[in-house]
């Protein structure tokens, strides 16, 4: 007899092959876990929409307002910073198209966005298995990714990935590289089609760290 709700003539066939005639005091007492004939808590005879659970074990990032760790992020979400800055110098020049509440075509609106702080030509070509000349035609979202992949990597305490079923999976919006290099028509060296194109940014981690799960862009 169960004291829990669970009637002890009726057997269950939802899930529990046992069903409940045993006598139950609290909980499942036949079963491990609550589920004795389950794996992950899931019968294989049951068809269940929930998605599997996903722990996030370690964390990288570049983000608007000098944002390169989690310790950082976490400094802007509670002292409730705004990564929002105006447009650095380096970009372009501001002066030469900002016009306030211009809609008008070759200008822009606003003096202000939200940049990543950086020099990208710090990047460290030699720690991966690229040729200078390969670098030089590389995606800026490749260099990122690439650091960003280790220090992931150091964040969650991840050794011996080499050749593993691992996935990369990223998202990416907009291709303004391939846009400005699609500019110069003699800007066709070896490694353009590896440079420039989103579908690269998860081939070009997988290739570097040898990952052999799936990868998606």
């Amino acid at each position: 007899m169960a004291s829990n709700g669970h009637h002890d003539t009726k057997a269950h066939t939802n899930g529990y092959t046992n069903g409940h005639t045993n006598g139950h005091t609290n909980g499942y007492a036949n079963h491990t876990n609550g589920y004795a004939t389950h794996t992950n808590g899931y019968d294989s005879t049951e068809t269940h929409n929930e998605l599997p659970l996903i722990a996030v074990v370690g964390m990288a990032m570049r983000l608007p307002g000098d944002v390169k760790d989690e310790s950082s992020f976490w400094d802007m979400l509670i002292n409730k910073k705004d990564g929002r800055g105006k447009v650095p110098q380096s970009r372009y020049n501001l002066e030469g198209f900002y016009k306030d509440g211009s809609k008008g075509a070759g200008t822009v609106a606003s003096d202000h966005g939200y940049f990543l702080n950086g020099d990208l030509s710090t990047f460290d070509a030699g720690f991966f298995s690229m040729s200078k000349a390969e670098v030089e035609q590389l995606d800026p979202q490749q260099r990122l990714l690439l650091e960003i992949v280790w220090e992931a990597m150091e964040s969650a305490g991840q050794t011996n990935w080499r050749g593993k079923e691992i996935g990369v999976y990223v998202g990416s919006f907009g291709e303004d590289w391939l846009d400005l290099i699609a500019k110069d028509p003699q800007a066709s060296g070896l490694f353009r089609v590896f440079g420039g194109g989103d579908f690269d940014l998860s081939n070009r981690v997988s290739y570097e760290y040898d990952l052999k799960g799936p990868r998606y862009v």
